[in-house]
């Protein structure tokens, strides 16, 4: 969580575009990690759409933070990474947004929802931090760049900015940083909600005792009292006993959990134990004091920042890039991991097109949740592109609470299409003058014909409303006699339900 929060600050920087930054930065405040499903706290037990999510995670208070987050492991419908409520001008929702009642029910809209697994397969990091300063930009009041400004969403070598509505392989320039029409709608935002006097945005804190992020002067940091699982630290409390200070190590213990994975719970001190696994660019590494690094190049990998984030075609002098599938191409054509010559956008096609030296790369098709058809979509599993509806879960968060940009939406289609609507005004029109003469004329008959179903038998029932004796059924029989039957006012019989005979009705 730590580093999520640290790159964050990195992308959110310059809003004003004076050339200075702004002295944003995200500090964690507090962390509450849901270990059971049978937990009374924890409401997500069970399979939830996106939308449903975010609204389920909304419904606590969140009134002591500017912003919360739930990181989950979920596979969401449509390749869907996050979502978030998105600050506005005029209306609820994003950052500093008070707990109050919507629709009904209290909610805080200063929240958002990330998942690390898209399509079957965990999120490597560096597209999930982009997917967290994705839904960060929506909290502080930023759309989806518009895709027919060039200039907020230019794609090519450089790639898309952080607000791209579709997908985002996160290894582009301008993948971590925000779009010329994301700045100006965000610094609009931030001065009205955050930076104003009523706003949540403080001064910085060099640590945050409770947070379980050592930071700072800190020895240790379990968390809160009700959260600090461990014999090591001692937590942090609304009022601490002065023998007690928070986020300090207990007598006699030499470390914390909390400081990372070398450390026991009996507070001592592991020698030789393997704290991070072989992931094919950096081998294994061991609690060793001091601590050593150890990292390795794969010939299917590339080491980009301490992490294996590029394409197999770095190891053979090429650049990655994203086959175009013709109408006649076979659908995972899409899917197939492609490269091309640098800076040579028609040298791309897909790998088992590679086959001479020195370019012999190996047959491959894309991972699960790699961007596909021009960042419009991702693979799945069965390495199909899966476009993505960008507006799809947006669109039913706007339902959830109306704004102007529904609004301005539906005027300008009223403008457009103002013919639909004289068609659809007019159709009903019509519509309720011919509801109107068939009931007059039906009324004017002066009876009401009702038809029994019977198990052998139809009753037509003539109930006239100007005679005063009672009225009477005309019995039909199969055999095509009749008879009268009266019927009592008084008496009034119920259905009674029951199962239905197989000859019919009861």
């Amino acid at each position: 969580m730590k580093i999520y929060a640290q790159t964050a600050s990195f992308f959110f920087t310059d809003f004003d575009q004076d050339g200075r930054p702004d002295n944003i930065s995200f500090l964690i405040k507090r962390i509450k990690v849901h270990t059971s499903p049978d937990d009374p706290d924890y409401r997500f037990v069970g399979s939830y759409g996106v939308e449903k999510f975010l609204e389920l995670f909304s419904e606590d208070d969140y009134d002591a933070f500017c912003l919360a987050y739930m990181f989950t492991y979920r596979d969401f419908e449509g390749g869907t990474l996050g979502l978030a409520w998105t600050g506005d001008l005029k209306n609820a929702g994003g950052v500093c947004e008070k707990n109050g009642h919507y629709r009904g029910s209290l909610k805080s809209l200063n929240t958002g929802i990330i998942t690390l697994l898209n399509y079957g397969k965990h999120v490597p990091p560096v597209v999930s931090h982009v997917t967290l300063a994705h839904e960060i930009g929506h909290n502080f009041g930023s759309p989806h760049d518009p895709e027919d400004d060039l200039h907020c969403t230019p794609g090519g070598d450089h790639g898309n900015y952080i607000m791209f509505a579709r997908a985002t392989s996160g290894d582009k320039k301008n993948n971590n940083k925000f779009s010329p029409c994301s700045l100006r709608s965000i610094n609009a935002v931030l001065n009205t909600k955050a930076r104003s006097v009523k706003g949540c945005f403080t001064e910085p804190l060099d640590a945050v005792c409770g947070n379980e992020v050592v930071e700072g002067a800190e020895e240790c940091d379990c968390g809160w009292e009700e959260d600090c699982l461990e014999p090591c630290c001692f937590p942090m409390r609304v009022n601490p006993p002065q023998d007690q200070p928070p986020c300090r190590l207990r007598p006699a213990a030499f470390c914390s959990p909390s400081q990372g994975p070398c450390c026991s719970h009996d507070c001592r001190l592991k020698y030789g134990v393997v704290c991070r696994e072989d992931n094919g660019c950096r081998t294994a590494s061991h609690c060793e004091y001091p601590f050593v690094d150890h990292f390795k190049k794969n010939q299917k990998k590339k080491v980009q920042e301490r992490e294996c984030t590029g394409s197999i075609c770095m190891a053979y002098g090429l650049e990655s890039c994203q086959c175009i599938r013709s109408y006649h191409d076979p659908l995972i054509r899409s899917c197939e991991l492609c490269c091309k010559l640098p800076g040579d956008e028609l040298s791309c096609k897909s790998s088992f097109e590679w086959n001479l030296p020195p370019y012999d790369v190996p047959d491959l098709y894309a991972k699960p949740g790699a961007p596909c058809d021009n960042y419009n979509g991702y693979c799945d599993v069965h390495q199909s592109c899966r476009e993505i509806d960008p507006s799809g879960p947006l669109a039913t968060l706007r339902n959830l609470l109306m704004s102007p940009e529904g609004v301005a939406i539906l005027k300008k289609w009223i403008a457009e299409k103002w013919w639909s609507m004289l068609l659809l005004f007019f159709g009903s029109a019509i519509i309720v003058v011919l509801s109107v003469r068939l009931l007059t004329r039906r009324n004017a008959k002066n009876f009401l014909s009702t038809i029994l179903p019977g198990q052998t038998d139809f009753r037509i029932c003539n109930i006239r409303s100007s005679s005063r004796s009672h009225p009477s059924c005309i019995v039909t029989s199969p055999s095509g006699n009749s008879s009268h039957l009266s019927l009592n006012k008084n008496r009034v019989s119920r259905p009674r339900i029951s199962a239905a005979p197989e000859n019919g009705w009861v």
